[in-house]
């Protein structure tokens, strides 16, 4: 037990370096994947529980969803996985999914790890982001740019 309680404090000092000064969300994320990452499964727990403790104690609780993404996509990264993001009007079948993945898989030489977006406001077509680069298809898009062009003939 006490060595799991020092693998948790522990992660707590690097934490808490990493937070020394105000930084972005991003850099919180960052911060728990590098104070968790080598620790056992056993001593997690604690990590984040001490963890949640810094983050209330900056008022920062209400980023916790945007700072979970940011770990996922840190974390992907780091164990060299690609993530990609497809808005569709409706969701895509799993063998859909799973076709598109294989696909970039293949093309980009690196895993990807899929996820599937259902955007009503879309209407039809799809916007795809593969890490920070978006490709959009989508019919609103498309008629937005019919849009400003015909406004540009006026």
């Amino acid at each position: 037990m006490f060595g799991v309680e020092l693998h948790a404090k522990l992660s707590l000092v690097k934490c808490q370096q990493y937070m020394a000064k105000k930084i972005s969300i991003k850099k919180y994320a960052v911060a728990l994947y590098e104070a968790t990452v080598a620790l056992p499964p056993s001593a997690l727990p604690a990590a984040i529980n001490n963890f949640l403790v810094i983050l209330e104690r900056h008022h920062l609780l209400l980023k916790l969803p945007r700072l979970i993404e940011e770990f996922k996509t840190y974390a992907q990264k780091q164990e060299g996985e690609i993530p990609v993001q497809i808005s569709t009007a409706k969701p895509l079948s799993d063998e859909t999914l799973n076709l598109v993945a294989s696909e970039l898989k293949q093309s980009l030489n690196q895993n990807v790890v899929v996820k599937n977006i259902s955007d009503l406001s879309l209407i039809g077509g799809a916007a795809v982001r593969i890490a920070d680069t978006i490709v959009d298809g989508t019919l609103k898009n498309q008629l937005e740019n019919l849009r400003l062009e015909l406004s540009k003939s006026y």
